[in-house]
């Protein structure tokens, strides 16, 4: 257990990660300073008018699939009641997921053998899931109860309004800086950690927790030999959403719920249809492009809620889009806890005995961390941002304040920032 004085985080980045790893600190009696380089959350990553949370079945229910399933709970859990009070733009009453390659048997199959209750997920034959999504449908799918969409940025603003009342001896536990990028992150000769514009402090405390996607990786790049971590293995995955007014006459249509397949539609509360989206490795366009739209609009026909348009086909009149980079791991897992040694290091410990023999758990890697505190990630959400936000902060909470585990033990190491370090020491040092 930390000391009083010691209760304190910087949180790098508010997005959707950040501001759920803000709330998730200060309701366990934290003081957290969260910065960000805009002027208000959810900006970047986050800031799409609208996006899906969902859970995922496979015929073994192995660490993906129950992952899933924990982190779709739990923003479910959080965001419903803000949904059904008008607090927060969304629909948790559901998400059908399409599936052609499953059959009744299949489907029947999988969820009998896993003993879910039905009122998580339900197979649906394809008439059914043409007459609950209200689209012409091409094949059954499943239909998670407790999935949805919800705007993420309105979410974040309300996982910081939901501690902002909090104090401590007269004082707020949340302190927000807006405006304000962090080039680099360096600790004192007292061990306290200081988050610097460029010559400027702009925080300092005992602990940072890195939650700002790719720029995370940069800042502990900049970190000095002696506390150099393990590199994050995130790749930047560009992405194009599109979004336009339903026309009915024009062939559109608005789904009752989200569906999702090959891309996925949902309807916004302002008679838009949102769509999309793309998925595009080593992109760095930041533009919104036409071809992209045509893609997004294609995916929406295959799902019934768009009319098919041949390629030569002008794009509808006000269609808009977004553009924005997704952090992503190799398989597809958050990063969530303390940061470990990079290889140099524990090698050299490893050589003078100040280091545990066998590291092939991530339990026994060493961390950038000590007694009053230390580096600490949440990062890698990937294209499910919502779906992992709130799990991923209560995760965190347990590894930074000692907190109850949120998960069960092998689900988190599965999102344990370490995991890859092992997979690299106990394969021959090659990275996976």
């Amino acid at each position: 257990m930390a000391h009083e004085a010691d209760r304190h985080a910087v949180i790098i980045g508010a997005g959707l990660a950040g501001c759920a790893a803000a709330r998730a600190l200060c309701l366990e009696g934290w003081r957290v300073t969260l910065i960000e380089q805009h002027g208000m959350p959810a900006m970047e990553g986050s800031g799409n008018p609208g996006g899906m949370f969902h859970s995922v079945l496979h015929a073994t229910d192995g660490i993906h699939a129950r992952a899933h399933r924990a982190a779709a709970m739990a923003t479910w859990r959080l965001a419903k009641p803000w949904i059904e009070a008008g607090l927060l733009a969304g629909q948790a009453k559901g998400l059908l997921r399409l599936d052609a390659k499953a059959t009744p048997e299949l489907a029947q199959g999988w969820l009998e053998r896993q003993a879910l209750p039905a009122d998580h997920v339900e197979w649906l034959d394809q008439r059914q899931a043409q007459s609950i999504s209200g689209l012409p449908v091409g094949s059954g799918g499943w239909l998670f109860h407790q999935g949805g969409w919800l705007h993420p940025a309105g979410m974040a603003r309300l996982m910081l309004q939901a501690v902002q009342a909090l104090t401590k001896d007269g004082k707020p536990l949340l302190q927000t800086v807006w405006g304000q990028a962090v080039t680099a992150i360096r600790q004192t000769p007292h061990g306290d950690w200081q988050a610097c514009a460029g010559d400027i402090t702009l925080a300092t405390a005992s602990t940072v927790v890195l939650c700002s996607a790719m720029q995370s990786a940069a800042l502990l790049n900049r970190l000095p030999a002696d506390q150099a971590v393990h590199p994050l293995p995130l790749t930047a995955v560009r992405g194009q959403i599109s979004h336009l007014p339903l026309d009915l006459q024009a062939g559109f249509k608005a789904p009752a719920l989200p569906v999702a397949g090959s891309g996925y539609v949902l309807a916004l509360p302002d008679g838009r249809l949102l769509c999309g989206a793309t998925t595009q490795h080593h992109d760095e366009d930041a533009s919104v492009r036409a071809p992209d739209h045509r893609h997004n609009l294609n995916q929406a026909a295959r799902l019934g809620a768009a009319p098919e348009r041949p390629d030569s086909t002008s794009l509808p009149e006000r269609i808009e889009g977004r553009t924005a980079w997704r952090a992503t791991t190799p398989d597809r897992l958050p990063l969530v806890g303390a940061l470990p040694w990079n290889q140099a290091r524990l090698t050299s410990a490893q050589a003078n005995g100040q280091a545990a023999r066998r590291l092939d758990q991530v339990r026994m890697i060493p961390r950038q961390r000590g007694e009053r505190g230390g580096l600490y990630v949440l990062t890698g959400l990937g294209s499910r941002g919502i779906t992992w936000s709130c799990l991923a902060a209560e995760l965190l909470a347990h590894w930074v304040t000692g907190a109850p585990c949120p998960v069960e033990a092998d689900l988190r190491d599965a999102l344990d920032p370490a995991r890859f370090l092992v997979r690299e020491m106990t394969r021959g040092g090659h990275a996976q």
